[in-house]
């Protein structure tokens, strides 16, 4: 696994630094920076299978040389190591010297890579860095040259990016979403890496926890090796001698190749003693008449608070907190007194923290405790009613029941039928009524346990349900208009139904709804005539039958029928008469309108052949006045019948009035 982890990270960097650094450096990469106070690092690789035997010539981007040759282990840089980091560098070369074929090798230049990247130090003894110190000032490149066995160039060049040694080389970003949590193995750290840059690479990070005491000394740097990108549901650091029940700080550096580390991020929490939130192991459960016992072992940790007991019916059910107060540490054992005879419980212990938080819960433990006695009949049967329900309550047992059957039985039958098929565990039960049943009925109820003991019935409660089904429909045996009015003929739905009585409604036929135009009509009629009608519209009709409950029938069918205008009579001739005092005026008399009619007064005027109405609707009364008659001349006056609607009958012979002054 850590193999083929080495080959996958090796090609991502090669892919990576040679689309950045484009074609001059195909064969390997090389990176510099400046630390702006003149000093440059440098650090270069290439595959083990293009390893320069004389090591390597660095020249400026102009071709000055700057130092002739560059060989692995100088004696600097192997004494700035450590005894095993010197083995490791040594162990290095001499594998790539003992390498032969070609997996081999993509093998150990992995591992090479990693190692340059990620310890400054190692690379300048592995002869693949080195440090400039006071560079004058001035962008520049500069140009690596392998060297053969003759200590000519071997084709190797690589050419790093333009620094500036008095301009410093930005540092690698701090890590982000830091992330800290307790654990068994100690205080285990998140963090996200770094944004990938082929130009800077970050595999390495630094750990350093912070002591909240002031007379203690920061804790060391501690360097991990990382890669580009790791599995961030697992901890990147786990700090195994974190210090339990107390506030634990770190600072997280992002560490460059150069070893150069970010600004910190900074994260602090309180390290709890995770060993001792764990939850009690051995719990014995033992289950007596109306209560149960629990019991349980405990290491003693000193950071345990105490515990907590919690209780459920269901065993991956709501779990309620037996002990609000929790139990002291030292405690270990409890008694719940609240148990329910028949029922099965489930318990569960958590443990207490010294900041009053809460463990994980433990495995729950089952019991059910034992029936000690037959249940007794239900009391205090109740019952509401309305026309389609029947609702009934009772009183809670004393004993401890599973569920309780609801029975009915009608007046005249000694059969109970049972309304609900399962246990009812409510102390209610509805039982719906069809509208039109009615009679008189009994309920009782009996209790059972959870042992299928059942109690006695409950005291029989008598229900009396009334008949209160609706009247049947009437229906309209014949509709029909006449003279101006509607004439309605009807039947009832039930001859032997005398306590009814029957309302008419009628609307326009274009409304869907209609409107009651007479109530309260007397069982005995069969007729109904409507005079409130306009003659030339159509009505639609039905009929509905109420009855001494003021319940009403359904509809009959609706019937339409279009209203005939009456016959209007023709006028007889009236009497005109033209006066002069106080001012020329013609009085106008006729017989008066009969019915609902109107009259109206017509005028033709000398030298007209046609008729003008000059006054209309008069109703109720017999005269009319021209108030406009012409100075000279004869006049001739009529008289016409009309409708409120508008439908005139024939005009009166007509009476001629000579107005000539």
């Amino acid at each position: 696994m850590r193999k083929i982890y080495i080959l996958i990270v090796f090609f991502l960097f090669m892919t990576s630094f040679q689309s950045l650094q484009a074609a001059q450096n195909k064969q390997g990469l090389f990176l510099s920076a400046s630390d702006g106070k003149g000093n440059i690092s440098l650090i270069w690789f290439v595959p083990v299978d293009k390893w320069q035997v004389k090591g390597w010539q660095l020249q400026n981007s102009k071709g000055k040389v700057i130092k002739k040759q560059i060989l692995p282990m100088s004696n600097k840089a192997m004494a700035e190591l450590t005894p095993e980091e010197a083995g490791s560098v040594k162990s290095f070369l001499d594998a790539i010297k003992e390498v032969k074929n070609k997996k081999d090798k993509e093998q150990v230049s992995g591992f090479l890579a990693l190692t340059i990247l990620s310890s400054f130090k190692k690379a300048r003894a592995l002869g693949l860095g080195c440090i400039l110190k006071n560079v004058s000032p001035g962008k520049r490149k500069y140009k690596i040259i392998g060297l053969g066995k003759n200590r000519k160039s071997k084709g190797v060049v690589l050419i790093s990016g333009a620094v500036n040694s008095k301009i410093a080389t930005p540092l690698p970003p701090a890590p982000g979403k830091l992330k800290a949590e307790s654990s068994l193995k100690g205080a285990k750290l998140f963090w996200k890496p770094v944004k990938d840059n082929p130009a800077m690479p970050v595999l390495t990070y630094g750990v350093e926890q912070i002591a909240t005491n002031r007379n203690n000394h920061d804790n060391e740097l501690k360097i991990i090796m990382l890669g580009s990108s790791w599995d961030q549901d697992r901890p990147a650091f786990t700090d195994t001698m974190a210090p339990v029940e107390q506030d634990v700080a770190y600072n997280i550096y992002s560490i460059d190749a150069f070893g150069r580390k970010s600004p910190p991020s900074r994260i602090s929490f309180f390290m709890q003693d995770v060993l001792a939130m764990q939850p009690p192991i051995k719990i014995k459960i033992q289950a007596k008449k109306k209560k149960i016992l629990l019991s349980w072992q405990s290491n003693n940790n000193p950071n345990r608070a105490g515990y907590v007991v919690e209780r459920s019916s269901n065993n991956k059910g709501f779990y309620e907190t037996l002990t609000l107060k929790g139990l002291k540490s030292n405690i270990h054992n409890f008694q719940d007194n609240s148990v329910v005879e028949g029922l099965t419980y489930y318990y569960r212990l958590r443990s207490i923290g010294t900041r009053g938080d809460l463990g994980e819960p433990s495995r729950p433990v089952k019991a059910k405790v034992k029936l000690y006695s037959k249940p007794s009949a239900p009391k205090g049967l109740v019952a509401k009613t309305n026309p389609i329900l029947v609702s009934l309550s009772w009183e809670k047992s004393k004993n401890t029941v599973a569920g309780y059957f609801v029975e009915k039985r009608a007046k005249g039958s000694k059969e109970w039928a049972r309304l609900n098929v399962g246990l009812l565990s409510q102390r209610f039960y509805k039982d719906r009524y069809s509208y039109d049943s009615y009679g008189t009925f009994y309920y009782r109820v009996t209790a059972v346990a959870f042992n299928n003991q059942k109690s006695s019935p409950s005291k029989e409660l008598q229900i009396v349900k009334k008949n209160l089904s609706p009247p049947l429909k009437p229906y309209i045996t014949s509709i029909k208009s006449e003279n101006g009015r509607v004439i309605i003929k009807f039947e009832p739905g039930n001859n032997k139904n005398k306590n009814i009585s029957f309302k008419v409604i009628r609307d326009l036929y274009s409304r869907k709804e209609g409107k009651v135009i007479e109530q309260g009509l007397s069982p005995k009629k069969r007729t109904f005539t409507d005079t409130n009608v306009i003659a030339g519209r159509g009505y639609w009709y039905a009929l509905a039958a109420v009855d001494k409950n003021n319940q009403e029938s359904a509809w009959s069918d609706k019937h339409l029928v279009m209203v005939v205008p009456p016959v209007i009579p023709k006028p007889d001739m009236p009497k005109a008469k033209f006066i002069k005092i106080p001012f020329s005026h013609i009085q106008i008399s006729f017989k008066k309108p009969p019915g609902k009619l109107a009259a109206a007064v017509q005028r033709q005027l000398p030298d007209q052949d046609f008729w003008t109405t000059i006054i209309k609707d008069i109703i109720g009364a017999n005269t009319a006045v021209d108030n406009n008659p012409v100075t000279e001349g004869i006049s001739k006056y009529r008289i016409v019948y009309h409708q409120i609607n508008g439908a005139r009958g024939k005009p009166s012979k007509y009476v001629e009035v000579n107005t000539t002054r």
